[in-house]
């Protein structure tokens, strides 16, 4: 009966339909539409509809803000941001730094991506939080930060306001491009203005110290101008460069640095012997490993990398290979969006066992650019503090005593503290502080040297003055070899030399 009613209705529709064309058309239209409406529902209900997509798609491009174009073969990952599921849609940019993912479910995403750029920049961008709507094209580009942007970041309102310019890179060892600690970075340059006092425009200089990966920043000279370059340690150095800071005010460098005989202290006085040594090429052996998160859960898609040298990603069930690694030791980094940057030293050897590595997951957005850092001041000052109210054993001098004995130079400082401290001249005139040697080989030694904790070797007086001027001090520790803390000790028979910055 009803498939009669339905045939029915088709036919008085389209003899009304015929009718419409001899007739006033708007009329006979409404009425077609009304009898259609009343007789034949189903007719109606079984016209196409426009059809809504389920899933969305998330495109964008990853731009190189210091080329000023796009940035090819950066990993982009997509990762539900509401989901305990450790898995991340990776892909690859192409040459134009483009990508697109396609049949993303509606959700709350993090959208991020790694670069070895970053790592020589040595910072950290934050993930994207991305809203993905049912069958809708969402557009997300991705940006490493311009060189004003890092200015800002690394030496403050000042390199935009005096138009600062940054000086970043890593410094290695020229025989197998692993990172070097203990390293420190000079920079010189003539300025532009001539001093007012002698007519004539006076060098200037910045020494900073690079961090334990051999990551250095200094801030100093303007876009444009030439600067001579140097960076040493004890046993190895560069040849001074000339290098050329692009207009833009950021320069990215790679210190090689080559080995030598370290300097040695004999019946006083310090002696520099140069001669480089023939070493053999390194061997390489595989290394593998799997990464993991909370609960256990593998990490796909992580950048696995030995800094300066080879790199991978970790697959569906977070595991990676590096199939050859320099023997020794040696730094590996793990990077991944939605989780905290790893570094591990590992024992490179051969047929050595899988590594397991555990990331943790970040638990709020991060700033726009996360610049890595060493502990800061508070901690530093606390230990300080009770280190001065529990131990005897060493010589303290806190911000009052420091103000308190007026020092023009940082190394002032050392020849009015208690423990044998002296400065003595090398054959080339450069200044060293050297204490009394706990051992039969000389009755003088270099002591370590840590600045806000970390261990810098060989440096000269000149070279502390540079690196912290006495204003900038909260805290000094000075330490005869037997009483010096464990975790500041080199166990080399000699004392130990802390400085504690306010920065």
């Amino acid at each position: 009966m009803t498939v009669v009613r339905h045939l029915s209705c088709l036919s008085t529709a389209r003899a009304m339909g015929r009718a419409a064309q001899r007739s006033r058309p708007s009329a006979v239209l409404r009425g077609v539409m009304a009898l259609a409406a009343v007789c034949c529902p189903a007719v109606l209900s079984a016209q196409p509809r426009p059809v809504v997509r389920s899933t969305a798609s998330v495109s964008g491009t990853v731009v190189d803000s210091i080329a000023g174009r796009g940035l090819d073969r950066a990993t982009v990952q997509l990762l539900h941001e509401d989901s305990v599921d450790t898995a991340a849609r990776t892909m690859e940019t192409d040459s134009l730094g483009h990508f697109r993912f396609a049949n993303v479910r509606p959700g709350r995403y993090l959208l991020g991506f790694l670069h070895p750029v970053l790592e020589d920049l040595g910072i950290e961008t934050t993930p994207l939080s991305v809203v993905v709507a049912r069958g809708v094209t969402r557009r997300s580009d991705l940006a490493i930060p311009s060189p004003a942007t890092l200015r800002r970041a690394l030496c403050g309102d000042v390199a935009i306001r005096d138009s600062i310019a940054l000086v970043i890179g890593h410094a290695r060892g020229a025989r197998d491009r692993a990172p070097l600690d203990s390293v420190i970075v000079a920079i010189q340059w003539q300025p532009r203005v001539r001093d007012s006092g002698s007519g004539d425009r006076v060098a200037l200089q910045r020494r900073v110290a690079a961090t334990s990966l051999g990551w250095f920043v200094a801030c100093g000279a303007r876009g444009g101008d030439t600067i001579q370059f140097a960076a040493s340690r004890s046993g190895a150095a560069t040849t001074r460069q000339t290098l050329v800071i692009p207009i833009s005010g950021l320069l990215l460098h790679v210190a090689l640095l080559s080995e030598s005989r370290a300097p040695t202290v004999a019946g006083g006085t310090i002696t520099n012997d140069s001669t480089t040594r023939a070493l053999p090429s390194p061997a390489t052996f595989p290394v593998s490993g799997v990464i993991t998160a909370d609960g256990g859960l593998p990490v796909a898609g992580a950048v696995v990398a030995i800094p300066g040298g080879a790199s991978t990603r970790s697959d569906a069930q977070g595991a990676w290979r590096l199939p050859a690694v320099t023997g020794g030791t040696q730094t590996l980094t793990v990077r991944a969006v939605r989780y905290a940057p790893l570094r591990v030293t590992i024992p490179v050897a051969p047929q050595m066992a899988p590594v397991r590595l555990a990331m943790v997951r970040l638990q709020g957005m991060l700033d726009t650019v996360n610049v890595v850092s060493e502990a800061g001041q508070d901690g530093n000052l606390a230990d300080f503090l009770e280190r001065s109210r529990t131990r005897g054993s060493g010589t303290f001098l806190s911000e009052v005593d420091i103000t308190s004995r007026r020092p023009t130079l940082t190394s002032d400082l050392f020849l009015s503290v208690q423990g044998g401290l002296t400065i003595e001249r090398d054959s080339l005139g450069n200044r060293f502080i050297t204490m009394r040697s706990n051992t039969f080989r000389s009755s003088r030694c270099l002591p370590s040297i840590f600045v806000d904790g970390m261990s810098i070797r060989g440096l000269t007086a000149a070279d502390i003055d540079g690196l912290v001027r006495p204003s900038e001090l909260f805290g000094v520790e000075v330490y005869r070899a037997a009483n010096a803390p464990v975790e500041f000790s080199e166990q080399d028979g000699c004392g130990t030399i802390l400085l504690w910055t306010k920065r």
